[in-house]
């Protein structure tokens, strides 16, 4: 056997650390009952504001289940680098080379939703404001719930949960990732510089204690 067999895999690779891997830890004492029943006294409309890797997507994707048993069927958007895409369906245009004002969604595919659908958005700043305007429409007209990420608050959605990274938060995670290895090498010390030096991006936090793993690994 290789000294790459024997040693253990590192705990931030992309497949443990991407959004939904591990559950979202509230920092408050909200948690996803609350939010669940924050949304629909809302009528299905809100919004989860926070800053780059805080832990929107995280958050999401920790609603997906509670969304099911609340009778939502849910329709998620996320951006990815050059236009909307959904499952199970359709896509949302939001191509920065695209003038404002560019259809939303395709022409011939547009979604038809009802009273229990629940129509998910996750970088929603990144459409253009006639865009975003008239996503909340359609909804509206359809009947269907409408719940956003986004790094600024919109006037438009009641404002659901902020998130935010904290040293406790983010040393809880890094925990939560050994859990199955028989030591952790990364200090608290090394997390709380490696979170200040990202400015709180939890995200790009892990992809450097993944370098810096690497490099106990091997150095």
């Amino acid at each position: 056997m290789t000294n790459d067999e024997m040693a253990p895999s590192n705990p931030f690779v992309s497949r443990c650390v991407r959004p939904g891997a591990i559950p979202y830890l509230f920092q408050s004492e909200s948690n996803l009952d609350t939010l669940i029943t924050s949304l629909r006294d809302h009528r299905w409309r809100g919004q989860i504001v926070g800053l780059h890797g805080s832990g929107k997507s995280t958050l999401v994707e920790s609603l997906m289940a509670p969304l099911r048993r609340a009778g939502r069927k849910p329709v998620q958007y996320r951006f990815s680098s050059t236009r909307w895409q959904s499952s199970p369906a359709g896509r949302l245009s939001a191509t920065h080379a695209e003038p404002a004002g560019y259809c939303l969604f395709p022409r011939g595919d547009d979604p038809v939703w009802d009273r229990n659908t629940q129509v998910i958005v996750d970088g929603f700043e990144q459409l253009y404001s006639l865009q975003r305007m008239s996503l909340y429409a359609r909804c509206l007209y359809q009947g269907a719930g409408l719940l956003v990420t986004t790094h600024r608050r919109t006037l438009t959605l009641p404002l659901l949960y902020h998130t935010h990274v904290d040293l406790t938060t983010a040393w809880d995670v890094v925990q939560r990732l050994f859990e199955e290895q028989a030591a952790n090498p990364i200090s608290n010390q090394e997390v709380s510089d490696c979170l200040q030096s990202h400015h709180g991006n939890m995200r790009e936090m892990l992809f450097a204690l993944y370098d810096l793993y690497e490099t106990r690994r091997y150095g």
